[in-house]
């Protein structure tokens, strides 16, 4: 199901404005085994640092993030993991 959910990821979220390159385990104080590299091209475009990471967490059950426990809605109408 991660695989799935990275490519729509790439697709819709970023519409497809990104390359994805396949990850191991990354040595950090994290110490995760990601789901892939990150190379967002849109961000490059606006000056930013176009390098990053993605890790993906997928929620069996659900098809709306609203209803999941563990998001809440911030003021711009934007999921973030609850504190």
């Amino acid at each position: 199901m991660e695989p799935t959910a990275v490519i729509a990821y790439a697709n819709i979220t970023k519409q497809g404005k990104i390359n994805l390159f396949p990850s191991g385990l990354i040595i950090d104080p994290l110490g995760c085994t990601l789901d892939c590299k990150v190379y967002d091209m849109e961000a490059k475009e606006e000056g930013l640092v176009p390098f990053g990471l993605l890790e993906v967490k997928v929620v069996e059950g659900f098809v709306d993030f609203r209803n999941v426990q563990y998001f809440s809605t911030n003021p711009d109408n934007e999921l973030e993991l609850k504190k």
